[in-house]
């Protein structure tokens, strides 16, 4: 007989059970919480009857992705041993800034564009401002961004011979300086309050980096927040086979300093050219680089017309096939994504000689009237006429 049922006035739940009741713990709570009760019931089996003291409860502390590491420096050149950290396998992770006036923490995370992977075990070293060598103070500017300097021991001297923590892609981990500077869903207000308190991000380059990004981010445009900027000539960036638009690819223009959105259909990558249905598919899943290039088509050369193609430069997820076809295609005629080739698409409407296509897209596309597109399409006209003069 439980030592609780002896007890004169002994606590009674909801369903005059005497406390505590073992059958409603096992019914509506989790093992722990059976098991913490468990163990309180039986070192209570020593106390004196109608002794009302019970054990305290011991609180655990916070998991170990939830714990905040400390920073007190992101310059690279005051760096201590006690800003080294060490970084847990969990796709999120928060930080403490010594020098921010928000308590909010933000979180860090490790996966896109793969979703849900954590950080790679076993990682440690120094997070810093990144500013790139750039000739540009404008690009220079909108490259810069939140970096982690691999070391292993808090050996600041470590810092200067060190490689910087690759993403998934295989680009450097990087959280760009407009995630933090736009007011517009800013994500790391903490990260905001610290640089500009450290004198990191002056007042003038807080407004530059607006400028910069208005277009992009401004609530009239409905757009998020940009995940990638291309700058320079051959620039590499992720794709996913199954997506139906390219989206996130923004263009910094050399003329004012502004990125521009770009994006474009994929409609629909790799799709077998022979599919009897006329339902768009993507048959593939699986993440690749890419870059933009020039089309050395000869039609397009004696034409004069400008296109811009792709070009897989290195899979990062192999493709593999979404699902079975229903419709009696064989994988065999499907087109299948290869590295170091041109991105292709299969249209089962035209011609046989004419059903696999390079995709492309016309730079000099005459605008398109429609209501409330002037905006959308000024801005991608500049985008493309940005991105051809980088991919010479």
């Amino acid at each position: 007989m439980s030592v609780f049922a002896a007890m004169p006035g002994a606590l009674l739940c909801p369903h005059r059970c005497p406390y505590p009741p073992r059958r409603a713990l096992l019914r509506f709570y989790s093992a722990s919480v059976v098991a913490a009760a468990k163990t309180m019931e039986e070192s209570c089996t020593s106390l004196p009857l109608g002794s009302a003291v019970l054990p305290p409860r011991p609180r655990e502390g916070p998991p170990p992705y939830y714990a905040p590491r400390t920073v007190s420096t992101l310059n690279p050149a005051h760096i201590t041993a006690a800003d080294w950290v060490t970084i847990p396998s969990a796709q999120e992770i928060y930080l403490r800034f010594t020098r921010s006036n928000v308590k909010h923490k933000s979180p860090f995370g490790y996966n896109p564009p793969l979703r849900n992977i954590p950080f790679p075990k076993g990682i440690s070293g120094f997070l810093y401002y990144y500013v790139p060598p750039d000739p540009s103070p404008v690009r220079a500017l909108l490259q810069s961004g939140i970096r982690l300097r691999l070391a292993p021991e808090p050996n600041p001297e470590l810092f200067a011979t060190g490689t910087d923590l690759l993403d998934p892609i295989g680009f450097p981990w990087h959280i760009p300086v407009w995630q933090f500077v736009c007011p517009r869903g800013m994500t790391f207000p903490d990260v905001f309050s610290h640089l500009h308190a450290e004198g990191l991000i002056s007042t003038a380059k807080i407004a530059q980096v607006r400028a910069s990004v208005r277009g992009v981010v401004d609530p009239a445009v409905h757009a998020p927040h940009p995940t990638l900027a291309l700058f320079h000539g051959g620039q590499e960036f992720p794709i996913r086979f199954e997506d139906s638009v390219l989206k996130g690819v923004h263009i910094m223009c050399d003329d004012d300093g502004i990125l521009r959105p770009l994006k474009f259909a994929l409609s629909p990558l790799y799709a077998s050219p022979w599919m009897k249905t006329v339902k768009p598919f993507h048959p593939w899943q699986g993440v690749a680089r890419a870059r933009f290039e020039r089309s050395a088509d000869p039609a397009h050369l004696a034409s004069g017309k400008r296109f811009l193609r792709m070009r897989l430069t290195k899979m990062i997820v192999p493709p593999t096939l979404v699902d079975a076809l229903d419709d009696g295609t064989p994988d065999s005629d499907l087109l299948r994504p290869a590295e170091g080739a041109l991105v292709v698409t299969g249209d089962p409407n035209e011609p046989n000689q004419h059903r696999v296509k390079v995709w492309e897209v016309f730079v000099d596309e005459p605008e398109r009237q429609r209501c409330g597109r002037a905006v959308a399409n000024a801005n991608q006209r500049a985008a493309l006429e940005a991105l051809w003069m980088m991919s010479a």
